[in-house]
């Protein structure tokens, strides 16, 4: 699966293509203590990098979702 996403271009995005790519960020920890810690450190993250906290609250003006067979 492959999910992309556009944004419009603004200030607050600047920086946005410079930053590193990590791991997906699913995470199957069951739903309890674990499950919050894991959403706490995300929310951390996202707060941590202004590109990608600005990312996560603007709205899309395009996205394209594709499916590959893994068969």
């Amino acid at each position: 699966m492959s999910l992309q996403l556009w944004f419009a271009d603004g200030p607050e995005l600047a920086g946005i293509g410079e930053l590193r790519p990590s791991d997906s960020g699913f995470d199957f920890t069951p739903v309890g203590a674990g499950r919050d810690a894991a959403l706490a450190a995300v929310r951390d993250q996202i707060e941590r990098l202004p590109p990608v906290r600005a990312a996560w609250r603007a709205k899309p003006v395009g996205s394209r979702l594709t499916f590959e067979c893994s068969c």
